[in-house]
């Protein structure tokens, strides 16, 4: 071998691996990154059921004001004596029945100030006529009235082809011809039918006679020939009924119409 001797030549094994060393120190955090949008807010829920209410308190005591603590009052009329003078055997004691009384202060009492009025009510609805001059002086036994014609019609057991008279208003008057002279003695009218119906209590085989306007009138053939007195119209049936004061079992007619 030369005098330098080549290592070289042959490579020797790899060595074994040297220990891990130490773990280096961690490294600074990075910044934070911009926050997100925010994020679509929720359906809202159900709103629950109302709670059930309270009980009612209980009613607070009567109020404490005195006779002294009010004013503008009579001097002399306290009202126990008030109270007393209208009890029974007190000295303006308030009938009821008779709807009278005078209260202590001489004031009319309610009671007679209602009655006053109603008495004044009626004579004004019924309890003042006057008097009105008739068409003639046959004897007017029934009056009715049709809203529909605005016309009175009045009816009789007197008179010569003149047994009906008519009126717009219940003033003026006119005589009307009646289909006989019959002793016409009821008249009703139908609106439904708009019919003027008459029933009498005299004649044969025709104590019924028929109008449409109060003017014209028909005979018509009566169910019996009794003493018919009264006649009326239901709506509601669609019925005539007539009724008498003579016959047999009989003394009741009806007519239906459809």
């Amino acid at each position: 071998m030369s005098e330098k001797e080549d290592y070289t030549k042959d490579k020797g094994d790899t060595g074994a691996q040297g220990e891990t060393g130490p773990q280096g120190d961690q490294g600074i955090q990075g910044e934070t990154g911009p926050q997100g949008d925010q994020g679509i807010q929720g359906i809202q829920g159900i709103q629950g059921e109302q709670g059930i209410q309270g009980e009612t308190g209980e009613t607070g005591p009567p109020g404490t004001t005195t006779w002294g603590g009010i004013t503008d009052k009579p001097d002399d009329f306290p009202p126990e004596a008030h109270k007393t003078s209208h009890e029974s055997g007190g000295a303006d004691e308030i009938s009821i029945a008779g709807l009278s009384g005078e209260a202590a202060d001489e004031q009319r009492s309610a009671f007679l100030m209602v009655s006053g009025l109603l008495a004044r009510f009626q004579s004004l609805i019924a309890g003042n006529w006057t008097i009105r001059a008739s068409a003639l002086n046959n004897n007017w036994h029934s009056v009715c009235w049709s809203p529909e014609l605005s016309l009175f019609v009045a009816v009789a057991y007197s008179g010569t082809g003149n047994r009906v008279m008519t009126s717009p208003n219940g003033i003026d008057w006119t005589i009307g011809t009646s289909a006989a002279d019959n002793s016409w003695r009821s008249v009703c009218w139908s609106p439904e039918l708009s019919l003027f119906v008459a029933v009498a209590d005299s004649g044969t085989g025709n104590r019924v006679m028929t109008s449409p306007n109060g003017i014209d009138w028909t005979i018509r053939t009566s169910a019996a020939d009794n003493g018919w007195f009264s006649v009326c119209w239901s709506p509601e049936l669609s019925l005539f009924v007539a009724v008498a004061n003579a016959g047999t079992g009989n003394r009741v007619m009806t007519s239906l119409f459809y």
